[in-house]
């Protein structure tokens, strides 16, 4: 398992500065999502392509990206555009923040987001979910059937950047990675 997480940062960091370009110049979400998002999940996190559909409706919109393990939905990820900045100014990344506390919720990208996932979670039956700008990215437990914990109760990681998902990479890669994910039980 280290071999393919110092596979993953050594793509990852080859990438970046790629990946911060297609942030820079994207316009709207779905720049966002071709440019980056697409790419880290594909190229750096180990998904498949067949593990992944996108705008399945949920009863009350579309959702952005659901990622499934032989056929079971596992990850809702909540795409929003560059522009909608998360407010993470002066955060620490790699570490977990109370998802109803006040950096979570101080500003209403990540906040707005959050609430989507944790629908679509729901409807899906997907327990993690990651609200992301293609530059900052907010990973949780988005259902928490049997543990008694209200959801909004619980911890969301926060990366306040590209910059710093590669300062915090084995983190960002165990929170997302297809393989971590898979061994995860929930």
């Amino acid at each position: 398992m280290h071999e393919l997480l110092d596979t993953a940062y050594q793509n990852f960091v080859q990438s970046l500065d790629s990946y911060s370009k297609g942030v820079s110049e994207s316009v709207t979400e779905s720049d966002v999502r071709l440019k980056v998002i697409d790419r880290i999940f594909t190229e750096i996190l180990g998904w498949k392509h067949s593990d992944i559909s996108t705008e399945e409706e949920t009863g009350s919109g579309y959702l952005d990206y659901k990622f499934s393990i032989e056929g079971l939905g596992r990850l809702v990820v909540e795409a929003k555009r560059d522009s909608a900045s998360f407010g993470f100014k002066g955060r620490n990344s790699g570490r977990a923040y109370k998802l109803s506390g006040p950096a979570l919720s101080g500003s209403p990208h990540p906040s707005k987001g959050i609430s989507q996932a944790i629908a679509y979670s729901g409807v899906k039956n997907c327990e993690l979910a990651c609200v992301t700008n293609g530059n900052e990215w907010v990973i949780f437990r988005a259902n928490r059937t049997g543990d008694g914990t209200d959801t909004r109760d619980g911890m969301g990681f926060i990366f306040t950047s590209l910059e710093e998902i590669k300062s915090n990479f084995s983190i960002f890669f165990d929170l997302l990675a297809k393989e971590k994910v898979e061994q995860f039980s929930f």
